[in-house]
């Protein structure tokens, strides 16, 4: 993996220029702290960064062939298997690096041969003679990819900060990307904090030619209609146990390729601990070092299971404390590589261990992300069925409140009662620009996906979309983890699994009302039964109540502050210090909002990238 930025020239513009492109690449050297190279013509101008894993020796990038360039940042997982076909059909190779199947994959310019790739990556492939730049995107989003135009440009890289480094950028905020934060979980692609940059979608690509700019899906999560679902005997449920096991074990073998040593984060929960137990089995001489955040004396510590499932797998646990003292001192750094304000201070215990990680020399971490959304692991799962009688949460009509311009369509919570709620909190010139577009105009899932799906399917979905891809991935997962120069991968996300997981009949996912009972059963295999049996609970980290004991919180939440930079309304961000100082119980985010923390967030998000008085109201 690595870090990857270019210049493109639309049209007549004027021709790019490479040492912005090298400085583009420099901004975000963390990503690639082991090597880098860069190309240019009269049209184009990219710039790599490298972090070493996979081909050590024989990785470097751009990679070329003919009239085509690729830089890329990613992990082809059927790496070896696509280079047999490759190579059966002519192509010719020129290094061991992964990616390079990609470029002759795409050789012919036909994106759709993305969709059977098994990985994560977004690339970059430009065509001299065409004068055709392909960008695109993995199925899932695991890895990040932000374009912009200005000027007679496309300029691009994996990180806002290196297309800040463009002179001709525009720098205004997105009021409606700060409604998305306060709104759902995170940002949802292809809308930023920052106005004019756009995030390249998930299972996407981005087409730059001479007839213009245009983006388009090559993949999404088509769950089967819901007629089709109603399969759940004994026997069917162990077949599919099996499969689901073998499919798992694959999934977490081809996230160990590579040269550089692998690790584990560990919250405790149900779904790292599988994969602990996973890497035991598979490896049981290999010594695998995992890491996990603990909060000494909160109710939400989860450190004595994290020792259990450490134990369990004889895995080498090293176990990160956190104070309010240490979430403050990290909030900038946090805020600076998340590129947006967040709802919850946990980043920053992903940022921290990532960093544990990199000083003992692990650069690839495994994480659980994608078994919630893909097994029915929230609360959402069984409340559906509990209190809605399997109610889809899509029907072509319907009496519940409108949202996304639908009245069939609902999801978590009451929009309208939230919109409401916040537009007390923003100031009057950020309610008036919210007036014209605000959170769910930029937000639109496709419709289509959730039509006849079962109510599972149809909250997975939308999970994946709202959730998973921008933020658990996102600012919460490659952002924190490249800070360091450390990979993330995930085995739950792995396509072929994915694949299969579409075919799991809803009731054999969420049976008696035990979320992820297909999970269990497979971790029946590596794990002791308290922890294979313990319930969903959330990753959580001290909310804005306990930070409001350090004064450089308070600094940032002052009403000065607030008037200055013209955000906010000073009065209702007052009445939330007030209340939160008078609060003596832990903040539960997964059931109350800490508004707080998002005017505190994005306060510091403003700090981060100087852009206070540069918003165009």
């Amino acid at each position: 993996m690595c870090g990857i930025a270019g210049i493109i020239t639309l049209g007549n513009g004027p021709p790019p220029d490479l040492n912005v492109a090298l400085r583009m690449a420099e901004a975000i050297r963390h990503r690639g702290p082991d090597g880098h190279g860069y190309y240019s013509d009269n049209y184009a101008a990219m710039a790599v960064r490298r972090l070493a894993i996979v081909a050590r020796r024989g990785g470097d990038q751009p990679i070329r062939s003919g009239s085509q360039t690729l830089i890329a940042n990613g992990e082809v997982y059927d790496y070896v298997a696509q280079r047999e076909r490759l190579r059966a059909a002519g192509a010719v190779f020129t290094g061991e690096s992964d990616v390079e199947v990609l470029l002759h994959l795409l050789a012919d310019g036909d994106p759709s041969r993305l969709i059977d790739v098994n990985g994560q990556f977004a690339l970059a492939l430009w065509d001299r003679e065409a004068r055709r730049l392909l960008l695109a995107r993995d199925h899932f989003g695991i890895a990040p990819l932000f374009y912009a135009e200005c000027n007679g440009a496309l300029i691009f890289g994996s990180e806002i900060k290196a297309l800040l480094q463009y002179p001709d950028l525009d720098r205004t905020l997105d009021p409606a990307g700060l409604d998305q934060v306060a709104t759902f979980p995170g940002l949802v692609s292809p809308t930023t904090m920052f106005r004019h940059v756009r995030s390249l979608p998930p299972g996407s690509y981005l087409v730059a030619d001479r007839q213009g700019v245009r983006v388009q899906c090559y993949w999404d999560l088509d769950y089967p209609l819901a007629e089709a679902t109603d399969r759940s005997d004994e026997c069917l449920e162990n077949a599919y146990v099996a499969e689901l096991a073998r499919l798992l074990d694959a999934a977490t073998e081809r996230r160990l390729q590579g040269e550089a040593e692998v690790g584990l984060l560990l919250s405790g929960g149900l779904d790292s601990s599988m994969i602990g137990g996973i890497l035991r089995r598979l490896h049981p001489e290999h010594p695998i070092r995992a890491y996990s955040a603990v909060f000494p004396g909160r109710t939400f510590d989860e450190s004595r299971f994290q020792r259990a499932a450490a134990a369990a797998s004889g895995l080498t646990l090293t176990q990160v404390s956190f104070d309010t003292n240490r979430i403050v001192d990290a909030l900038s750094d946090m805020i600076a590589h998340a590129e947006c304000p967040v709802r919850e201070s946990y980043n920053v215990c992903s940022l921290v261990l990532a960093r544990a990680a990199r000083n003992d020399s692990v650069t690839v971490l495994l994480g659980g992300e994608g078994a919630d959304e893909l097994f029915a692991g929230y609360p959402g799962y069984y409340v559906d069925v509990a209190l809605h009688n399997n109610r889809p949460l899509f029907t072509e009509s319907g009496s519940v409140q409108g949202n996304w311009g639908n009245a069939g369509l609902r999801y978590e919570r009451e929009y309208d009662d939230l919109a409401r709620k916040l537009r007390g909190l923003y100031s009057g010139d950020i309610r008036r620009e919210l007036a014209q577009e605000n959170a769910l105009d930029v937000t639109q899932p496709c419709l289509q996906a959730l039509r006849g799906r079962h109510v599972q399917h149809q909250r997975s979905y939308l999970d994946v979309k709202l959730r998973l891809a921008d933020h658990l991935l996102g600012d919460h997962g490659d952002r924190m983890m490249y800070a360091s120069g450390v990979e993330a991968r995930f085995p739950f996300l792995d396509k072929d699994l994915v694949t299969f997981v579409r075919t799991i009949p809803p009731q054999i996912n969420l049976k008696n009302g035990v979320e992820k009972y297909l999970l269990r059963r497979v971790a029946e295999r590596d794990l002791p039964r308290p922890l294979r049996e313990r319930r969903k609970y959330g990753f959580r980290a001290p909310g804005t109540n306990d930070l409001l004991l350090d004064e450089r919180v308070r600094a940032w939440l002052s009403p000065h502050r607030i008037r200055h930079d013209g955000w906010f309304d000073p009065a209702a961000v007052a009445s939330l210090v007030s209340k939160a100082e008078g609060r003596q119980n832990d903040l539960n985010p997964h059931v109350e909002d800490d508004l707080l923390m998002i005017v505190l967030s994005f306060n510091i998000f403003l700090d981060a990238f100087h852009t206070a008085n540069n918003v165009a109201l």
